[in-house]
C-alpha cells in the first residue's frame, strides 16, 4: 500500500513537471509495467501449482514401482516354490496354484497324500522365511458344476472352497512356524474362473507377501 501510495504522489508530481504527453506516456508505462508484473504473478502461482502436481505424480510413481517389486519379489519366491512342488504353478498375478484334483479328493475338503506333501512343502518353504513374510492369503476356488454327492456335507461349491481353503489354512498353521495372525482365507466358490476347463478352476491359491 505505501509503495503504491509513493507511486501515485510520484506521478502526482511528474504531472507538474512534464507535459501533458509526457505525463500519458508515463503513466502508459507505469500501467505496462504494472500488467507485467501481474502477469508474472499469476504464471508464478501456475507454476507452484504444476511443481505441486509432479510432485504429486513423483510420489504416486515410488509407490507404484515399490508395488511392482514386491509383486516381482512374490512371483519369482513363488516360481522357485513351484519348481519344488509337485502339481503346482504360478499366476500371472505371483498366487501358487495347488489343483484341487491333486490336493484333494474328489467333492471334498479331504487332503490326499499329494496333497498333504505339496503342503508340507510349503509349510517348510514358509517356515524358512517366516521372519521376511508379512502376510500369507489362501483363496479357496470351485468349478460352476452342481454339488450332488457330497450334498451333505457342503450346500455349495462357495461352501466347498472355503472348507479347503480352510484344510489349507489349518495344514499351514499347524506345520509351518509362521504367526497364525499373518495367515488368513478367502473363498471364491466358482466366481473366479482360470479357464473353461473345470479342473484348472478347482484350485487352492496361496499369495505371500514380503515385508522386506
Amino acid at each position: 500500500m505505501k509503495k503504491m501510495f509513493a507511486v501515485s504522489f510520484a506521478l502526482v508530481l511528474l504531472a507538474g513537471c512534464y507535459s501533458d504527453d509526457q505525463y500519458a506516456a508515463v503513466q502508459d508505462a507505469y500501467r505496462r509495467s504494472e500488467n507485467r508484473n501481474r502477469e508474472f504473478m499469476k504464471r508464478s502461482a501456475e507454476l507452484e501449482l504444476n511443481i505441486d502436481r509432479l510432485n504429486q505424480e513423483k510420489t504416486a510413481l515410488k509407490l507404484e514401482i515399490a508395488r511392482r517389486e514386491e509383486i516381482l519379489k512374490t512371483y519369482r519366491t513363488h516360481l522357485e516354490w513351484a519348481r519344488l512342488i509337485p502339481g503346482s504353478e504360478v499366476s500371472s498375478e505371483g498366487s501358487l496354484i495347488l489343483r484341487g484334483d491333486i490336493v484333494f479328493l474328489p467333492g471334498s475338503h479331504e487332503l490326499t497324500p499329494q496333497g498333504k506333501a505339496a503342503l508340507d512343502e510349503v509349510a517348510r518353504v514358509i517356515s524358512a522365511e517366516s521372519h521376511k513374510i508379512s502376510s500369507v492369503r489362501i483363496d479357496g476356488h470351485s468349478d460352476a458344476a452342481p454339488i450332488r454327492k457330497t450334498r451333505d456335507k457342503y450346500d455349495s461349491n462357495m461352501h466347498l472352497s472355503f472348507m479347503r481353503a480352510y484344510e489349507v489354512y489349518k495344514h499351514l498353521e499347524e506345520k509351518s512356524r509362521i504367526d497364525p495372525a499373518k495367515l488368513s482365507i478367502a473363498a471364491f466358490g466358482p466366481n473366479r474362473p482360470r479357464s473353461a476347463d473345470a479342473g484348472e478352476n478347482r484350485r487352492v491359491e496361496i499369495l505371500v507377501l514380503h515385508s522386506e
